[in-house]
């Protein structure tokens, strides 16, 4: 009689941690797939949604060029209210890249593991509501930045960024990583990191009057042709930027808006601020050196300045010539092939910077 207690109970023992693994088994089975679902669920529909900064300043009235209307940028006269923001790039942030549009001028850089990183730069007199997602500086980014003496607006940067950022008195520096920075940004509840930091121009701005940077900021010239003829010809221009296509890029002339569409491979790129197409009015390609590996994470080097090709796209039309930087802090002249500097037709300018040995094609 005892003996069949006591296997009874040890039956009964095994039969709880049965149940007891089956439970925790089944527990974990549900919490994944529930993930899973929410992941989807993500992936269609992902609020940005953050506290509102009621921020109230007085700028200048004046601007650099503005594109708030939709279409390609107008030129306006010039302003001391200029910010470079580092736009994430990766596949991931693609569906929720906000603000591009509205950018006079835009540069398209490579950087680690074969991806590119915009730097895109914003006269903060426009009344943008969400800019981003902002990411990570590196060093040859500050070369360009340089030139415009524009407020730099990023989410913390290489080690070699950060310490030439620390040891210039010529950057100003707007960082969401520093105590003070993190108050001129939002993180996204609805995406994940690192894609999911923004800012808009009333931050800006407002980051502008607290740190005293009025009588700092100002901007190289740009040189405007005096006429804008119409493009009837189509044109399509492809940059391999890297090996599995991924961050390739395609331009095609559009006659009926008058601009150049961008393309991510086969994807038409829109801006999420606006839901509408991107159209640039003048594209740039810098070729410059071969990228330079320079550690195990793959960070790189790119010689940004020099003189190197470049080639010119405005109104469904090539044009052959070279660019040349003397120095960090000095503009980006570009000159035509046959002689004389490049003229910009009125509008916003992308700028493709494509180490040498990447293929170009244009039809």
């Amino acid at each position: 009689m005892v003996k069949k207690i006591i296997e009874g109970k040890k039956e009964s023992k095994e039969f709880y941690w049965l149940w007891l693994v089956a439970f925790i088994f089944v527990s974990s089975l549900l919490f994944v797939l529930v993930q899973i679902y929410r992941h989807q669920q993500t992936r269609a529909y992902r609020p940005i949604v953050f506290e509102k900064n009621n921020y109230q300043a007085e700028i200048d009235t004046k601007s650099f060029v503005s594109s708030t209307n939709r279409q390609l940028a107008k030129l306006r006269p010039q302003a001391k209210q200029l910010a470079a923001v580092i736009i994430d790039n990766h596949f991931e942030a693609w569906e929720n890249q906000y603000g591009l549009s509205q950018a006079p001028v835009v540069y398209n850089i490579p950087v680690e593991g074969g991806a590119t990183r915009i730097m895109a730069l914003f006269d903060i007199i426009d009344d943008l509501t969400l800019i981003g997602p902002v990411r990570s500086v590196r060093p040859y980014y500050l070369d360009f930045l340089e030139e415009y003496n524009a407020l730099l607006v990023h989410v913390g940067g290489s080690p070699a960024a950060l310490e030439r950022i620390a040891n210039s008195a010529l950057i100003n520096n707007l960082n969401e990583m520093t105590g003070p920075g993190q108050y001129y940004f939002s993180r996204s509840t609805g995406l994940p990191a690192p894609h999911n930091t923004f800012t808009d121009t009333e931050k800006l701005r407002q980051a502008v009057i607290d740190f005293a940077y009025q009588d700092n900021l100002s901007f190289r010239t740009i040189n405007y042709a005096a006429t804008q003829p119409v493009g009837l010809n189509e044109q399509e221009i492809f940059i391999d930027y890297s090996a599995r296509r991924t961050y390739d890029i395609i331009y095609r002339w559009d006659v009926a808006t008058q601009g150049y569409q961008r393309y991510r491979v086969d994807d038409l790129q829109l801006d999420a601020l606006t839901g509408l197409p991107l159209l640039v009015a003048n594209l740039v390609i810098m070729q410059v050196p071969p990228e330079v590996v320079l550690d195990d994470l793959l960070r790189i080097d790119l010689q940004v300045i020099g003189t190197g090709e470049a080639r010119f796209f405005k109104n469904g039309q090539q044009y052959e010539g070279y660019w040349q930087k003397d120095s960090s802090s000095a503009e980006t002249k570009f000159y035509l092939a046959g002689g004389g500097e490049y003229e910009f037709t009125v509008g916003n300018i992308w700028i493709e910077v494509v180490p040498a040995n990447r293929l170009i094609e244009v039809e």
